[in-house]
Protein backbone atom coordinates (compact mmCIF):
# COMPACT_ATOMS: atom_id res chain seq x y z
CA UNK A 1 0.00 0.00 0.00
CA UNK A 2 2.88 2.83 0.62
CA UNK A 3 4.45 1.86 -2.53
CA UNK A 4 1.49 2.80 -3.90
CA UNK A 5 0.92 5.87 -2.29
CA UNK A 6 4.22 7.16 -2.82
CA UNK A 7 4.25 6.62 -6.64
CA UNK A 8 0.49 8.46 -6.35
CA UNK A 9 2.17 11.61 -4.22
CA UNK A 10 5.13 11.76 -6.49
CA UNK A 11 3.01 11.71 -9.66
CA UNK A 12 0.69 14.63 -8.27
CA UNK A 13 3.93 16.68 -7.92
CA UNK A 14 4.80 16.11 -11.94
CA UNK A 15 7.42 13.78 -10.41
CA UNK A 16 7.67 10.90 -12.27
CA UNK A 17 10.22 8.55 -11.31
CA UNK A 18 8.76 5.60 -10.36
CA UNK A 19 7.25 5.41 -13.39
CA UNK A 20 10.63 5.40 -15.20
CA UNK A 21 11.68 2.93 -12.22
CA UNK A 22 9.18 0.45 -13.79
CA UNK A 23 10.62 0.62 -17.38
CA UNK A 24 13.77 0.49 -16.54
CA UNK A 25 12.81 -2.90 -14.37
CA UNK A 26 12.09 -4.68 -18.14
CA UNK A 27 14.84 -2.76 -19.69
CA UNK A 28 17.49 -4.45 -17.86
CA UNK A 29 16.54 -7.91 -18.95
CA UNK A 30 17.31 -7.20 -22.69
CA UNK A 31 19.86 -8.71 -24.54
CA UNK A 32 23.32 -6.78 -23.78
CA UNK A 33 23.47 -6.12 -27.77
CA UNK A 34 20.43 -4.26 -27.58
CA UNK A 35 21.21 -2.25 -25.15
CA UNK A 36 24.02 -1.35 -26.64
CA UNK A 37 22.06 -0.45 -29.65
CA UNK A 38 20.05 1.82 -27.62
CA UNK A 39 22.94 3.45 -25.83
CA UNK A 40 24.25 4.47 -28.97
CA UNK A 41 21.05 6.40 -30.40
CA UNK A 42 21.62 8.20 -27.16
CA UNK A 43 24.49 8.99 -27.66
CA UNK A 44 23.80 10.17 -31.08
CA UNK A 45 21.15 12.34 -30.07
CA UNK A 46 23.19 14.04 -26.90
CA UNK A 47 25.74 14.62 -30.00
CA UNK A 48 23.19 16.50 -32.20
CA UNK A 49 22.32 18.12 -29.53
CA UNK A 50 25.19 19.38 -28.37
CA UNK A 51 26.79 20.55 -31.50
CA UNK A 52 23.62 22.49 -32.54
CA UNK A 53 23.19 24.16 -28.79
CA UNK A 54 26.60 24.48 -27.04
CA UNK A 55 29.04 26.23 -28.21
CA UNK A 56 31.78 25.27 -26.98
CA UNK A 57 30.96 21.12 -28.87
CA UNK A 58 30.44 22.54 -32.32
CA UNK A 59 33.90 24.29 -32.24
CA UNK A 60 35.51 21.43 -31.16
CA UNK A 61 33.88 19.48 -33.78
CA UNK A 62 34.30 22.14 -36.52
CA UNK A 63 38.28 22.38 -35.33
CA UNK A 64 38.31 18.59 -36.32
CA UNK A 65 36.43 18.74 -39.41
CA UNK A 66 33.72 16.82 -37.61
CA UNK A 67 29.67 16.69 -38.01
CA UNK A 68 27.25 14.79 -35.89
CA UNK A 69 26.25 12.86 -39.05
CA UNK A 70 29.81 11.45 -39.45
CA UNK A 71 29.63 9.71 -36.09
CA UNK A 72 28.15 6.36 -37.16
CA UNK A 73 29.74 3.80 -34.55
CA UNK A 74 31.11 3.54 -31.67
CA UNK A 75 34.39 4.01 -32.86
CA UNK A 76 33.46 7.24 -34.67
CA UNK A 77 32.79 8.76 -31.45
CA UNK A 78 36.32 7.71 -30.07
CA UNK A 79 37.50 10.45 -32.62
CA UNK A 80 35.62 12.98 -30.78
CA UNK A 81 38.64 14.62 -28.22
CA UNK A 82 38.57 14.28 -24.78
CA UNK A 83 37.27 16.57 -22.11
CA UNK A 84 39.27 17.51 -18.79
CA UNK A 85 37.72 18.78 -15.47
CA UNK A 86 39.76 22.19 -16.59
CA UNK A 87 38.18 22.66 -19.43
CA UNK A 88 34.68 22.44 -17.19
CA UNK A 89 35.59 25.21 -15.60
CA UNK A 90 37.46 27.59 -18.15
CA UNK A 91 34.49 27.13 -20.51
CA UNK A 92 32.15 27.01 -18.15
CA UNK A 93 29.60 29.10 -19.91
CA UNK A 94 30.50 27.85 -23.17
CA UNK A 95 29.30 24.92 -22.26
CA UNK A 96 25.67 25.55 -21.63
CA UNK A 97 23.11 24.96 -23.81
CA UNK A 98 21.15 27.28 -25.54
CA UNK A 99 18.38 25.29 -25.70
CA UNK A 100 17.93 24.69 -22.27
CA UNK A 101 16.28 27.58 -20.35
CA UNK A 102 17.56 29.02 -17.23
CA UNK A 103 15.01 28.16 -15.06
CA UNK A 104 15.21 24.55 -16.20
CA UNK A 105 18.88 23.85 -15.09
CA UNK A 106 20.58 24.28 -11.67
CA UNK A 107 23.83 24.55 -10.61
CA UNK A 108 25.58 21.72 -8.94
CA UNK A 109 28.71 20.41 -7.67
CA UNK A 110 31.57 17.98 -6.85
CA UNK A 111 32.54 16.17 -4.16
CA UNK A 112 36.30 17.33 -4.45
CA UNK A 113 37.34 14.01 -4.07
CA UNK A 114 41.23 15.90 -5.16
CA UNK A 115 40.33 19.09 -4.14
CA UNK A 116 38.39 21.88 -4.59
CA UNK A 117 34.77 21.20 -6.23
CA UNK A 118 34.04 21.64 -9.92
CA UNK A 119 30.83 23.36 -10.80
CA UNK A 120 28.50 22.09 -13.34
CA UNK A 121 25.03 22.41 -14.26
CA UNK A 122 22.26 19.50 -14.66
CA UNK A 123 19.34 19.36 -16.50
CA UNK A 124 16.05 19.69 -14.16
CA UNK A 125 13.81 18.02 -16.48
CA UNK A 126 15.85 14.70 -16.84
CA UNK A 127 16.01 15.15 -13.06
CA UNK A 128 13.48 12.23 -12.64
CA UNK A 129 15.48 9.99 -15.07
CA UNK A 130 18.45 10.34 -12.87
CA UNK A 131 16.33 9.30 -9.77
CA UNK A 132 14.73 6.28 -11.64
CA UNK A 133 18.32 5.20 -12.33
CA UNK A 134 19.31 5.20 -8.32
CA UNK A 135 15.95 3.09 -7.59
CA UNK A 136 17.52 0.88 -10.45
CA UNK A 137 20.69 0.76 -8.39
CA UNK A 138 18.50 0.13 -4.48
CA UNK A 139 16.86 -2.87 -6.66
CA UNK A 140 19.82 -4.64 -7.57
CA UNK A 141 20.51 -4.62 -3.29
CA UNK A 142 16.55 -6.13 -2.99
CA UNK A 143 15.22 -2.61 -2.39
CA UNK A 144 11.45 -2.24 -3.36
CA UNK A 145 9.35 1.06 -3.54
CA UNK A 146 7.62 0.11 -0.21
CA UNK A 147 11.50 0.05 2.08
CA UNK A 148 12.80 2.91 3.64
CA UNK A 149 15.90 4.40 2.20
CA UNK A 150 18.01 6.94 4.73
CA UNK A 151 20.91 8.21 2.90
CA UNK A 152 23.43 9.04 5.20
CA UNK A 153 25.21 12.18 2.93
CA UNK A 154 28.27 14.00 3.71
CA UNK A 155 27.65 17.51 1.49
CA UNK A 156 27.02 20.13 3.10
CA UNK A 157 25.20 22.34 0.55
CA UNK A 158 22.72 19.76 0.73
CA UNK A 159 21.88 19.80 3.90
CA UNK A 160 23.42 22.31 6.85
CA UNK A 161 21.29 20.75 9.75
CA UNK A 162 22.68 17.81 11.51
CA UNK A 163 19.38 17.20 13.67
CA UNK A 164 17.91 13.85 12.17
CA UNK A 165 13.96 15.42 10.77
CA UNK A 166 12.10 12.22 11.03
CA UNK A 167 8.09 12.69 10.72
CA UNK A 168 5.33 11.68 8.02
CA UNK A 169 7.18 13.58 5.26
CA UNK A 170 10.24 11.18 4.69
CA UNK A 171 8.18 8.15 5.51
CA UNK A 172 5.30 8.81 2.94
CA UNK A 173 8.89 10.46 0.45
CA UNK A 174 10.38 7.18 0.81
CA UNK A 175 13.78 8.24 2.28
CA UNK A 176 15.45 10.47 4.75
CA UNK A 177 18.53 12.38 4.65
CA UNK A 178 21.27 12.23 7.47
CA UNK A 179 23.75 15.36 7.44
CA UNK A 180 27.41 13.09 8.07
CA UNK A 181 29.31 16.66 6.99
CA UNK A 182 30.15 16.62 10.71
CA UNK A 183 29.33 13.57 13.25
CA UNK A 184 30.18 12.46 16.75
CA UNK A 185 29.02 9.52 18.56
CA UNK A 186 26.20 11.34 19.82
CA UNK A 187 24.79 11.41 15.67
CA UNK A 188 25.80 7.57 15.42
CA UNK A 189 22.81 7.17 18.20
CA UNK A 190 20.17 9.29 16.38
CA UNK A 191 21.26 7.51 13.11
CA UNK A 192 20.51 4.33 14.37
CA UNK A 193 17.45 5.50 16.82
CA UNK A 194 16.51 6.72 13.05
CA UNK A 195 16.70 3.46 11.47
CA UNK A 196 15.66 1.57 14.38
CA UNK A 197 12.13 3.62 14.05
CA UNK A 198 11.33 1.34 10.18
CA UNK A 199 11.13 -2.31 9.63
CA UNK A 200 12.74 -2.33 6.60
CA UNK A 201 15.72 0.02 5.93
CA UNK A 202 18.69 0.40 2.90
CA UNK A 203 21.55 2.69 3.70
CA UNK A 204 22.67 4.58 1.41
CA UNK A 205 26.02 6.91 1.51
CA UNK A 206 30.09 7.75 1.49
CA UNK A 207 31.48 4.50 2.06
CA UNK A 208 33.71 6.15 4.91
CA UNK A 209 30.98 7.58 6.85
CA UNK A 210 29.27 4.31 6.51
CA UNK A 211 32.54 2.74 7.72
CA UNK A 212 32.91 4.96 10.87
CA UNK A 213 29.16 4.16 11.64
CA UNK A 214 29.49 0.41 11.42
CA UNK A 215 33.06 0.84 13.75
CA UNK A 216 31.17 2.67 16.46
CA UNK A 217 28.55 -0.52 16.42
CA UNK A 218 31.15 -2.93 16.61
CA UNK A 219 32.92 -1.05 19.87
CA UNK A 220 29.90 -0.22 21.42
CA UNK A 221 27.60 -3.83 20.36
CA UNK A 222 24.79 -1.89 18.65
CA UNK A 223 22.32 -3.39 16.31
CA UNK A 224 20.46 -2.27 13.02
CA UNK A 225 18.71 -5.33 12.53
CA UNK A 226 16.08 -3.55 9.91
CA UNK A 227 18.67 -2.59 7.67
CA UNK A 228 18.56 -5.15 4.52
CA UNK A 229 21.36 -3.86 2.25
CA UNK A 230 24.20 -1.31 2.51
CA UNK A 231 24.93 0.42 -0.90
CA UNK A 232 27.86 2.48 -0.73
CA UNK A 233 28.80 5.34 -3.34
CA UNK A 234 30.98 8.65 -4.00
CA UNK A 235 34.04 6.99 -2.75
CA UNK A 236 36.20 3.80 -3.20
CA UNK A 237 35.28 0.86 -1.00
CA UNK A 238 38.64 -0.74 -0.11
CA UNK A 239 37.68 -4.19 1.04
CA UNK A 240 38.57 -3.65 4.86
CA UNK A 241 35.18 -1.13 4.98
CA UNK A 242 32.92 -3.44 3.23
CA UNK A 243 33.78 -6.82 5.52
CA UNK A 244 33.41 -3.97 9.11
CA UNK A 245 30.18 -2.85 6.85
CA UNK A 246 28.78 -6.40 6.68
CA UNK A 247 29.82 -7.35 9.88
CA UNK A 248 28.04 -4.41 12.00
CA UNK A 249 24.75 -4.30 9.74
CA UNK A 250 24.59 -8.42 9.03
CA UNK A 251 23.98 -7.89 5.42
CA UNK A 252 25.67 -7.80 1.86
CA UNK A 253 27.37 -4.23 0.54
CA UNK A 254 26.91 -3.30 -3.06
CA UNK A 255 29.08 -0.53 -4.16
CA UNK A 256 27.93 1.80 -6.97
CA UNK A 257 30.15 3.86 -8.83
CA UNK A 258 29.10 7.34 -10.30
CA UNK A 259 29.74 10.55 -9.58
CA UNK A 260 27.85 14.20 -8.98
CA UNK A 261 28.89 14.97 -13.03
CA UNK A 262 27.97 11.76 -14.12
CA UNK A 263 25.68 9.78 -11.70
CA UNK A 264 24.90 5.77 -11.61
CA UNK A 265 27.23 4.54 -14.41
CA UNK A 266 27.64 1.07 -12.74
CA UNK A 267 26.26 -0.78 -10.16
CA UNK A 268 26.96 -4.29 -8.43
CA UNK A 269 24.51 -6.63 -8.01
CA UNK A 270 24.28 -9.89 -5.40
CA UNK A 271 26.66 -11.52 -7.58
CA UNK A 272 30.02 -9.34 -6.90
CA UNK A 273 29.69 -7.44 -10.65
CA UNK A 274 29.63 -4.29 -11.61
CA UNK A 275 27.08 -3.49 -14.33
CA UNK A 276 27.52 -0.42 -16.60
CA UNK A 277 24.12 1.04 -16.88
CA UNK A 278 23.89 1.81 -20.24
CA UNK A 279 21.07 4.03 -20.51
CA UNK A 280 22.55 6.66 -17.92
CA UNK A 281 26.28 6.72 -18.94
CA UNK A 282 28.46 5.87 -21.82
CA UNK A 283 31.73 4.44 -20.26
CA UNK A 284 34.67 4.19 -22.10
CA UNK A 285 38.12 2.81 -21.19
CA UNK A 286 41.66 4.32 -22.85
CA UNK A 287 45.09 3.71 -22.49
CA UNK A 288 46.91 4.86 -19.59
CA UNK A 289 49.04 7.75 -20.33
CA UNK A 290 52.91 6.89 -19.84
CA UNK A 291 52.91 8.69 -16.62
CA UNK A 292 50.16 6.91 -14.99
CA UNK A 293 51.21 3.85 -15.75
CA UNK A 294 54.29 4.83 -14.03
CA UNK A 295 52.36 5.39 -11.09
CA UNK A 296 50.70 2.25 -11.18
CA UNK A 297 53.14 -0.02 -11.28
CA UNK A 298 55.23 1.82 -8.77
CA UNK A 299 52.04 1.39 -5.93
CA UNK A 300 52.22 -2.40 -6.57
CA UNK A 301 50.10 -2.56 -9.68
CA UNK A 302 50.11 -5.65 -12.52
CA UNK A 303 51.67 -4.97 -15.70
CA UNK A 304 50.29 -7.95 -17.12
CA UNK A 305 46.17 -6.74 -15.02
CA UNK A 306 47.18 -2.91 -16.10
CA UNK A 307 43.54 -0.88 -15.44
CA UNK A 308 42.51 1.65 -17.82
CA UNK A 309 41.36 5.49 -17.08
CA UNK A 310 37.56 5.72 -17.41
CA UNK A 311 36.09 8.19 -19.71
CA UNK A 312 32.35 9.19 -18.83
CA UNK A 313 29.64 10.78 -21.24
CA UNK A 314 26.41 11.38 -19.28
CA UNK A 315 23.22 10.45 -21.07
CA UNK A 316 20.82 12.15 -18.42
CA UNK A 317 22.38 15.99 -18.84
CA UNK A 318 21.68 18.36 -21.81
CA UNK A 319 21.52 21.38 -20.09
CA UNK A 320 25.47 21.08 -19.81
CA UNK A 321 26.59 17.55 -21.94
CA UNK A 322 29.77 16.03 -20.72
CA UNK A 323 30.73 14.22 -23.81
CA UNK A 324 33.92 12.06 -23.23
CA UNK A 325 34.92 13.43 -19.54
CA UNK A 326 37.81 12.18 -18.25
CA UNK A 327 36.51 11.50 -14.22
CA UNK A 328 40.16 11.10 -12.74
CA UNK A 329 39.38 6.96 -12.30
CA UNK A 330 40.57 4.02 -13.07
CA UNK A 331 39.39 0.57 -14.24
CA UNK A 332 38.74 -2.09 -16.71
CA UNK A 333 35.78 -3.08 -19.11
CA UNK A 334 34.91 -7.27 -18.49
CA UNK A 335 33.05 -9.44 -20.99
CA UNK A 336 30.92 -12.39 -20.25
CA UNK A 337 27.16 -12.22 -18.86
CA UNK A 338 26.48 -12.30 -15.17
CA UNK A 339 24.59 -15.09 -13.14
CA UNK A 340 22.12 -11.98 -12.50
CA UNK A 341 20.22 -12.10 -15.95
CA UNK A 342 20.52 -8.53 -16.19
CA UNK A 343 21.82 -7.74 -19.99
CA UNK A 344 24.39 -4.41 -18.78
CA UNK A 345 27.44 -5.29 -19.70
CA UNK A 346 30.58 -5.39 -16.77
CA UNK A 347 33.34 -3.56 -15.56
CA UNK A 348 35.33 -3.73 -12.29
CA UNK A 349 37.19 -0.95 -10.71
CA UNK A 350 41.07 -1.74 -10.16
CA UNK A 351 42.91 0.87 -7.97
CA UNK A 352 39.74 3.61 -8.59
CA UNK A 353 41.36 7.25 -8.19
CA UNK A 354 44.96 8.21 -9.27
CA UNK A 355 44.68 12.46 -7.75
CA UNK A 356 45.66 10.75 -4.81
CA UNK A 357 49.47 9.62 -4.11
CA UNK A 358 52.60 10.91 -2.81
CA UNK A 359 55.88 11.73 -4.45
CA UNK A 360 58.93 10.18 -3.85
CA UNK A 361 62.43 12.22 -3.69
CA UNK A 362 63.37 11.10 -6.84
CA UNK A 363 59.82 12.02 -8.44
CA UNK A 364 57.49 8.90 -8.49
CA UNK A 365 54.39 8.58 -7.50
CA UNK A 366 52.85 6.30 -5.15
CA UNK A 367 49.15 5.68 -5.34
CA UNK A 368 46.94 6.11 -2.42
CA UNK A 369 46.07 2.10 -2.06
CA UNK A 370 49.43 1.47 -1.89
CA UNK A 371 49.65 3.37 1.95
CA UNK A 372 45.96 2.31 2.34
CA UNK A 373 47.43 -1.58 2.38
CA UNK A 374 49.51 -0.76 5.13
CA UNK A 375 46.69 0.07 7.72
CA UNK A 376 44.65 -3.00 7.26
CA UNK A 377 44.61 -4.84 10.50
CA UNK A 378 44.55 -2.08 12.36
CA UNK A 379 42.10 -2.84 14.63
CA UNK A 380 40.55 0.33 16.50
CA UNK A 381 41.68 2.81 14.13
CA UNK A 382 38.49 4.98 13.08
CA UNK A 383 40.21 7.28 10.37
CA UNK A 384 43.68 8.00 9.13
CA UNK A 385 45.37 10.08 6.64
CA UNK A 386 48.73 9.90 5.14
CA UNK A 387 49.79 13.65 4.65
CA UNK A 388 53.45 14.70 2.48
CA UNK A 389 54.63 18.18 4.01
CA UNK A 390 57.89 17.99 2.27
CA UNK A 391 59.74 15.79 -0.07
CA UNK A 392 61.02 13.43 2.60
CA UNK A 393 58.60 13.46 5.13
CA UNK A 394 55.14 12.26 5.35
CA UNK A 395 52.68 12.34 8.58
CA UNK A 396 50.16 9.73 9.07
CA UNK A 397 47.44 10.78 11.17
CA UNK A 398 45.78 8.44 13.29
CA UNK A 399 41.91 8.71 15.32
CA UNK A 400 42.01 6.36 17.78
CA UNK A 401 38.24 4.26 18.11
CA UNK A 402 37.44 2.45 21.12
CA UNK A 403 38.58 -0.56 20.02
CA UNK A 404 41.99 0.68 19.72
CA UNK A 405 44.81 -1.05 21.60
CA UNK A 406 48.41 -1.38 22.57
CA UNK A 407 48.60 -4.10 19.99
CA UNK A 408 47.43 -1.58 17.43
CA UNK A 409 50.06 0.87 18.62
CA UNK A 410 52.74 -1.53 18.30
CA UNK A 411 51.49 -2.42 14.52
CA UNK A 412 51.59 1.58 13.63
CA UNK A 413 55.07 2.02 15.26
CA UNK A 414 56.56 -1.12 13.44
CA UNK A 415 54.80 1.39 10.62
CA UNK A 416 56.75 4.35 10.84
CA UNK A 417 60.15 2.02 11.23
CA UNK A 418 60.14 -0.16 8.07
CA UNK A 419 58.28 3.30 6.04
CA UNK A 420 61.73 4.70 4.71
CA UNK A 421 64.00 1.40 5.02
CA UNK A 422 61.23 -0.92 3.20
CA UNK A 423 58.34 0.76 1.43
CA UNK A 424 59.55 4.11 0.69
CA UNK A 425 63.79 4.56 1.25
CA UNK A 426 64.43 7.49 2.06
CA UNK A 427 61.67 9.06 3.10
CA UNK A 428 60.54 9.36 6.82
CA UNK A 429 57.16 8.74 8.65
CA UNK A 430 55.52 10.67 11.56
CA UNK A 431 52.73 8.81 13.18
CA UNK A 432 50.27 11.71 15.06
CA UNK A 433 47.43 10.71 16.95
CA UNK A 434 44.24 13.55 16.38
CA UNK A 435 41.05 14.12 17.43
CA UNK A 436 39.65 14.34 13.40
CA UNK A 437 40.86 13.85 10.01
CA UNK A 438 39.46 16.70 7.90
CA UNK A 439 37.02 16.13 4.81
CA UNK A 440 37.34 17.79 1.43
CA UNK A 441 34.64 20.43 1.10
CA UNK A 442 32.13 18.07 -0.70
CA UNK A 443 32.37 16.19 2.81
CA UNK A 444 34.94 12.86 1.12
CA UNK A 445 37.23 11.55 2.97
CA UNK A 446 40.76 11.68 1.56
CA UNK A 447 43.36 8.99 2.95
CA UNK A 448 46.66 10.60 0.81
CA UNK A 449 46.76 14.02 0.64
CA UNK A 450 50.15 15.58 -1.18
CA UNK A 451 51.16 19.31 -0.47
CA UNK A 452 54.69 19.01 -2.58
CA UNK A 453 55.05 19.42 -6.40
CA UNK A 454 56.71 16.45 -8.63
Amino acid sequence: MIAYIREILYGLKGRNRYKHYKELLVMQRLPQEELRQRQFWLLSTLLAHAYNTVPFYKKRLDALGLHPDDIRSFKDFAQLPVISRQDTQEHLTEMISGAVLENMRYLNFSGGTTGEPIRFYQDLRLRESMEASWLLCLSFAGWKPSDMIISIWGNPRDSMSTAVKQGLRPWLAGQLVVNAYRYSKEEFKSWLAAIASYRRVYLYGYASVIADLAEYMLDANRKAPSVQGVLTTAERLHEAQRETIARAFNCRVHDQYGSREVPAVSMECAHGNMHLLTHSAYAEFLPLTETARAHVLDSGGDKDDEPRRIVLTSLTNRAMPLIRYEVGDYGMPMDGACPCGRGFPLMRMSIGRLGGSLVTPDGKRLYSTFFVRQMYGMEGVSAFQFRQKSPVHVQLHVVRGLRFHDGTARKLAELQERFGRDLCPGMQLNVRYVEDVPRTPGGKHRHVVCEVEP
